[in-house]
C-alpha cells in the first residue's frame, strides 16, 4: 500500500481510482491513459509492438491490464503486474486529477473529436452482449445524444455513463501538463493519418530503440485492418464471448460521421456545449489534433 491520495475521487461502478492506492510503481513503468472509445486499445498495440518489437508473446489485452476497473479483481491485478518481467503499460480511463502524479511513469494520453467519441460509444453498447448503463437508448440517438451532452464530469465521477464533461475535463486535465517532459499527447486523427510518424514519436517518448528493419512488421501489426482480422486476439476480453461481432470494436464511430447522423439543432448543441468547456486551444486539440 502507499500514501496515494488523488486530487479527485472517480468511484462510480467503473472506475475506482483509490485502487491505486496498492500500485507498487516500477522506474518504466507506461500509462495509457484515456477517455473511453479514444483509441485505447489501439495505443495498446502500438506500444506492445514497440516493447516487443512486433513479437507479442500474448494478447494484448492479457498483458496490459485496466487497473482501476472496480471488476477486475485488486489482487489478480497486482499479482500479475508484479510478475511480469517485461515493461509493464497499464491501461486506465480515469484522468490525470484521479492518477497518481509519479515522475518516473511515462503517460501516453489519446484525444479524439467528441462526437466520433460518441458514436463510437453508441456501436460500443450496441456490440456488446450484456447490457451497459445506457444500453437501453442505443436505438434512440435523441436520447443518448441528450444524455450524453448534459453530462457533467462530476456526474461521471459518481455514476460513469456517456459524459461530454466528462471526456473535456479527462483531455484538459493532460492538456495543462502537456509541457512536462513524462506527459505525451496523441490524437486519433494524427494516428490514422501519419501512422508511421506517430509510431516513431511514440517510440521517442518511450525511449525505445527500433531497428530499422522492424519497423514494416511493427507497422503492419498495428494498422486497424490487421487488427479487425485478428479481433479475437485484440479486442478487449474477446476470449470471454463478450462482443456479438469482435471485428466491429474496431469498426465503428467514423470521422464525421455525425454531421450524417445528428441533427442540425444537435450538432449546433454541441457547439455550444464544446465553446463552454473548452477554450479555444483546447478544443482546436480535442476536435482536430493540432
Amino acid at each position: 500500500m502507499n500514501n496515494f491520495q488523488p486530487e479527485k475521487l472517480y468511484q462510480n461502478g467503473y472506475t475506482d481510482n483509490l485502487r491505486w492506492q496498492a500500485f507498487t510503481p516500477r522506474a518504466d513503468d507506461i500509462f495509457i491513459c484515456t477517455p473511453s472509445k479514444s483509441g485505447t486499445t489501439w495505443m495498446q498495440s502500438m506500444v506492445a509492438h514497440l516493447i516487443f518489437h512486433g513479437d507479442l508473446p500474448r494478447p494484448v489485452n492479457e498483458m496490459s491490464p485496466w487497473f482501476d476497473f472496480e471488476k477486475n479483481p485488486l489482487e489478480e491485478i497486482t499479482t500479475q503486474l508484479e510478475g511480469q518481467d517485461h515493461r509493464r503499460f497499464i491501461k486506465t480511463h480515469t484522468p490525470y486529477d484521479g492518477l497518481p502524479h509519479l515522475d518516473t511513469v511515462t503517460y501516453i494520453h489519446v484525444a479524439r473529436h467528441p462526437m466520433d467519441v460518441m458514436l463510437s460509444m453508441v456501436n460500443h453498447m450496441e456490440n456488446y452482449k450484456n447490457d451497459l448503463p445506457g444500453h437501453e437508448e442505443t436505438e434512440d440517438l435523441v436520447a443518448m445524444f441528450e444524455r450524453w451532452i448534459t453530462s457533467t464530469v462530476d456526474d461521471w465521477a459518481a455514476h460513469a455513463g456517456l459524459s461530454i464533461g466528462y471526456l473535456f475535463h479527462h483531455v484538459k486535465s493532460f492538456f495543462e501538463h502537456r509541457d512536462e517532459p513524462n506527459i505525451h499527447l496523441f490524437h486519433y486523427s494524427s494516428l490514422k493519418l501519419d501512422t508511421e510518424g506517430e509510431m516513431r514519436r511514440l517510440a521517442k517518448a518511450l525511449h525505445v530503440e527500433v531497428p530499422e528493419e522492424n519497423w514494416p512488421r511493427i507497422l503492419e501489426g498495428v494498422s486497424l485492418k490487421t487488427m479487425r482480422q485478428r479481433a479475437n486476439e485484440f479486442a478487449p476480453d474477446a476470449h470471454k464471448d463478450t462482443w456479438k461481432d469482435p471485428a466491429r470494436f474496431f469498426h465503428s464511430g467514423r470521422e464525421g460521421e455525425a454531421t450524417k447522423r445528428l441533427s442540425e439543432d444537435q450538432l449546433a448543441r454541441y457547439h455550444s456545449k464544446a465553446e463552454e468547456l473548452a477554450d479555444p486551444d483546447l478544443r482546436r486539440w480535442i476536435e482536430t489534433g493540432t
